[in-house]
């Protein structure tokens, strides 16, 4: 069963008026204030809101707030776990998301629920929605005209292949080698050996810790942290 707010609701008492003047003050003149005035009710609910009924079924999660939690979470990158975290307990989230009770229905999820809301929005290609909508409404409140660009701002993109950090390291390593077969082929052979075991007793302890973990959406994850490391002690 559908369920989302259709404007910002204006409580008779400040539910955020315990902060005090200077506490309250540093909150309107962040982040949350402009996400809470200008994005909140654009975010484009009505591009997920299909896939659940009007009335039969149990009541989903406010879709503004759900929306808004994922967009918060790839804006400070982070995991799942740290999510459920900030939205149960960030006061920042909650004004900027209008959650105005302490009720666990408002301010807690799972995330196992975070998830199925994440795959949601990547199905139907919400994201790119989502972007360009938001980009759109800062453009047009904050006054940035977009028709001129400065010449000294220009970017322009390398005629080159983009490479990950991993990647450059692969292809460093990969010559370096060559060079050593070519000039140095014996003192190659002498440490080739004693980097091949080391090799092997990496592959081995990761196989028995599992490659997996909880990363944020921009984090590396522990194989790749693993694998930068090894490649930095290869000599």
């Amino acid at each position: 069963m559908l369920r989302f707010n259709t404007n910002i609701q204006q409580s008779f008492l400040d539910p955020f008026e315990f902060l005090g003047p200077k506490r309250k003050g540093m909150l309107e003149g962040g982040w949350a204030y402009l996400f809470r005035e200008f994005l909140y009710m654009e975010l484009p609910v009505d591009a997920i809101q299909s896939a659940f009924h009007t009335s039969l079924g149990r009541p989903t999660k406010e879709l503004h707030t759900m929306l808004g939690v994922l967009l918060l979470q790839h804006k400070f990158d982070l995991t799942d776990q740290e999510t459920v975290r900030q939205l149960s307990f960030n006061i920042e989230w909650h004004y900027a998301l209008n959650l105005q009770n302490e009720e666990d229905d408002a301010k807690y999820l799972c995330e196992r629920t975070l998830r199925h809301y994440r795959t949601l929005v990547t199905e139907r290609e919400v994201d790119s929605l989502m972007f360009q909508m938001l980009t759109d409404k800062l453009l047009d409140e904050l006054n940035i005209p977009t028709e001129k660009q400065r010449l000294d701002s220009t970017h322009i993109r390398f005629n080159m292949r983009r490479l990950s950090r991993v990647e450059l390291l692969r292809r460093a390593i990969e010559k370096f080698l060559k060079v050593m077969r070519r000039e140095h082929p014996r003192l190659l052979k002498k440490h080739t050996g004693a980097i091949a075991g080391r090799q092997r007793v990496w592959q081995r302890r990761n196989r028995a810790e599992g490659c997996q973990s909880r990363s944020g959406p921009n984090r590396p994850d522990h194989g790749q942290t693993e694998t930068q490391r090894r490649n930095v002690n290869l000599g």
